[in-house]
């Protein structure tokens, strides 16, 4: 079997343990996975399938990119799909001009290695539960207390479905202020 990568940011112990608490919380029922506290990241691009030279050079471009450290702020929950019964549920991170251009630079520097990457438009997320799987409907309200946090590296993954963790950093590129570059 394929193994299969993305590359994310890692969302802080601390912080993804309360998102979960409060995902609890909500008694979400109806979907096939909760992620746990140790899986929630951001992703910024989902490669698929990659033979090990090709995660040799996906490292090596990464570590070009060039950004500095900024914040993410969290403040409201999110559905993928149908109103009535979407498909996912996520915290929704605020509009953030420095997360954009971290991922608009992820993609160029990946794309010179001819991955088919994903076509949709990039929405910045953090899932807490996917995979639609029941007829349950979601709470009326899902409340998420503001938070943030400081993004200092991305990281890339291996997925390892059937383990927990369930994604395994296999290179992290820490951001560091372009005046020290």
């Amino acid at each position: 079997m394929a193994i299969h990568y993305f590359i994310g940011i890692p969302v802080p112990l601390s912080l993804a343990e309360q998102l979960i608490e409060q995902r609890d919380g909500w008694n979400l029922q109806g979907f096939k996975r909760y992620p746990e506290s140790v899986d929630l990241h951001l992703t910024l691009s989902f490669i698929g399938a990659a033979e090990p030279d090709e995660v040799e050079g996906m490292t090596e471009l990464l570590g070009n990119v060039t950004a500095s450290p900024f914040t993410l702020k969290i403040s409201r929950t999110e559905t993928f799909g149908p109103a009535d019964k979407p498909r996912v549920v996520f915290a929704a991170v605020e509009d953030n001009q420095a997360l954009m251009q971290l991922q608009r630079q992820v993609l160029e520097a990946i794309g010179q290695l001819q991955f088919k990457l994903d076509p949709k438009p990039f929405h910045p997320h953090i899932t807490l539960a996917n995979k639609r799987a029941g007829d349950e409907s979601l709470p009326a309200v899902m409340p998420l207390a503001s938070v943030q946090f400081e993004v200092t590296k991305f990281c890339l993954y291996r997925i390892a479905p059937q383990q927990t963790p369930r994604y395994i950093e296999v290179a992290a590129i820490a951001l560091a202020s372009q005046v020290n570059r």
